[in-house]
């Protein structure tokens, strides 16, 4: 059973969010389950990615958008006046309309729905080890200063040990380019630009020199195969003030073309302030897509919890600074996330996540009401310093609903993290060392 200590007396009281004191146990009846300002070292070379606007923003442009933080409240307070009138009785489901929808699918193994964004931000703490598992299904991917070092470092015992490289595969990848490239500085034309490697280095540098320099980068890779993982895990970008960055780490990036956006003129925001930020003008404010819906947009942060308690409490921090967004931060074996006032409808992983969870009111008070929880709070107020919803626990499959008034904090503990099957994994990280002999760097 879990108490909650009222402000001050250090006198533990039951817990009706968290106890079986009051608990209201869940009902059978729930419904079914543009850039910043900075100095870059390179341009960013996805072609896929979008094009952010052209020039960059004024200068009084803040890291986060005031504007819109301002417009989310203001319809997450409609939307939780709106649910607070809804006649309801006593432990019934909230239903819809829900203002929030929470999911983890990037768990699963399955790709992600339709639509669904993902971008990946790499701190510097120790990274969760589902972070190749992810690291396929993200559209973007930047590490925040030492986040860069942390990947370099950690990065090959975060997968299973590789099985022997298959031959036959490694040969197709790594001679193609060679091929293409020899094919292009003797002018013709050995594939069309439909079907070219999009890696394929220009005309002008498939000199002999160059095309054994690639051969032999692209060699050295299928022999090592925590370079190849690393050839395979390149970040799209590392921004940030750059002072915890080895010279080391900076040089191996710099020679396989990782860009580098020096941030330090600002000292007012944390590197995972301005990763967000960079993430939400170059993608999300720019977004053609006709659904609206901001949730589509996952901003998973690796490396977020744990370490040092002042940085974990600046990512948290973070997290209420783009309360219209949709950031999950994951770390220690948790992932966090901010729920906005009105009614959210939650859907946890249960094959990874749970059944541990919590309700955290950190921003100020609030009185929410939850269904699908052992521990359901009901038009409970909830403070810091006073109660607060913790050991709780997901019962069965969820979902789980929460109705509240101000900003929550949902937290989850992670029983296991995901991993891809060892075959699709060397597959794709063979492929990319194959590949690497496209590129003019060393290894």
């Amino acid at each position: 059973m879990t108490t909650a200590t009222a402000g001050g007396t250090g006198t533990p009281q039951p817990a009706s969010a968290s106890s079986s004191h009051g608990a209201k146990p869940a009902s059978d009846d729930r419904p079914p389950p543009q850039p910043l300002n900075g100095n870059a070292s390179a341009p960013a070379s996805n072609s896929t990615l979008p094009t952010p606007a052209a020039g960059p923003p004024p200068a009084a442009t803040p890291l986060y958008s005031a504007s819109a933080s301002a417009a989310a409240a203001a319809a997450a307070a409609a939307a939780a006046a709106a649910a607070a009138a809804r006649l309801r009785e006593p432990g019934a489901a909230l239903g819809p309309p829900y203002s929030q929808t929470i999911c983890s699918d990037f768990l699963g193994p399955g790709p992600l729905p339709p639509g669904r964004r993902l971008y990946l931000v790499i701190l510097n703490y120790t990274l969760p080890a589902g972070l190749p598992h992810v690291w396929e299904q993200a559209c973007f991917r930047v590490c925040a200063d030492g986040g860069c070092n942390r990947l370099h470092d950690e990065l090959p015992s975060l997968a299973p040990p590789p099985p022997p490289p298959p031959t036959s595969a490694l040969s197709a990848a790594a001679t193609e380019p060679l091929a293409s490239a020899s094919a292009a500085a003797a002018g013709t034309s050995a594939a069309s630009p439909a079907t070219a490697p999009a890696t394929a280095p220009a005309a002008a540098s498939c000199t002999p020199a160059a095309t054994a320099a690639a051969a032999g980068a692209g060699a050295a890779a299928t022999a090592d195969p925590e370079l190849a993982l690393r050839l395979a895990h390149l970040p799209d970008l590392v921004l940030g003030d750059l002072d915890s960055l080895r010279p080391d780490t900076r040089e191996f990036y710099t020679r396989h073309n990782v860009p580098f956006l020096d941030l330090s003129h600002d000292q007012d925001s944390t590197d995972l302030t301005k990763a967000v930020a960079l993430v939400e003008q170059r993608f999300i404010a720019c977004d053609p897509h006709p659904d609206p819906d901001p949730d589509r947009h996952q901003i998973l942060v690796l490396g977020a919890l744990g370490g040092r308690l002042d940085h974990t409490l600046g990512n948290l921090n973070t997290v209420h600074m783009f309360p219209h967004l949709n950031i999950c931060l994951w770390g220690d074996g948790n992932l966090v996330r901010l729920l906005r006032p009105g009614t959210a409808r939650i859907e946890p992983d249960t094959r990874f996540e749970g059944p541990e969870c919590g309700l955290v009111p950190l921003a100020g008070p609030a009185t929410a009401t939850s269904t699908g929880l052992l521990y359901n709070v009901d038009d409970t107020p909830l403070r810091v310093g006073g109660l607060v919803s913790t050991s709780n626990q997901i019962v069965g499959q969820g979902p789980v609903e929460v109705l509240t008034d101000a900003p929550l904090l949902w937290t989850t503990s992670l029983r296991a993290d995901p991993r891809p099957e060892p075959a699709e994994l060397w597959g794709r990280v063979w492929g990319a060392a194959g590949a690497a002999g496209a590129a003019p760097g060393q290894p």
